[in-house]
């Protein structure tokens, strides 16, 4: 007597097929013609594999040190400032190591000329911005500019490694 396929239970149960061959976090999806492959759903989707790590500057106009926890290995892709209310005097330079080193091209000048509040100022770093899972990235301002000003931090971190 056979046992149909549908009945199967414990060890008679077995993996899917081309499972060993699969890439790891893959899923077979089905093509509609009675085939299918095994495909990495969020691979072509980038916004789907990036986070976004936020914080603020009390006043950017005083040197200080924000700290971000990394809650998954990735990398980072952008640093964003925003002000909250102009700045005068100098211009505040803000840039980010991770476990003390500096990440290549992390750092920000935000001009004091013409500042206002709802500006934006962008990194895109190259280089030294690997993070691991728990780990902390140091965003700083140098202080250089005057007038007490609230500044939002915005880290852009992709996890598809």
């Amino acid at each position: 007597m056979s046992l149909e396929h549908r009945n199967l239970t414990g060890a008679q149960l077995h993996e899917p097929k081309g499972c060993e061959t699969a890439g790891a976090g893959t899923v077979y999806v089905a093509d509609g013609a009675g085939s299918g492959s095994w495909q990495n759903l969020l691979a072509s989707d980038r916004a789907a594999n990036r986070i976004v790590l936020s914080h603020h500057f009390t006043d950017i106009s005083n040197a200080q040190s924000i700290y971000l926890l990394t809650p998954i290995s990735g990398v980072v892709r952008s640093i964003h400032v925003v002000l909250h209310g102009a700045i005068t005097t100098a211009n505040s330079i803000v840039d980010a190591p991770i476990n003390g080193i500096n990440v290549v091209g992390s750092s920000i000048t935000v001009p004091f000329s013409g500042s206002a509040a709802g500006q934006a100022y962008s990194s895109f770093p190259t280089g030294a911005n690997s993070l691991t899972t728990n780990g902390v990235i140091e965003v700083r301002t140098d202080g250089g500019s005057s007038t007490v000003a609230m500044a939002s931090v915005f880290v852009v971190v992709d996890t598809a490694l």
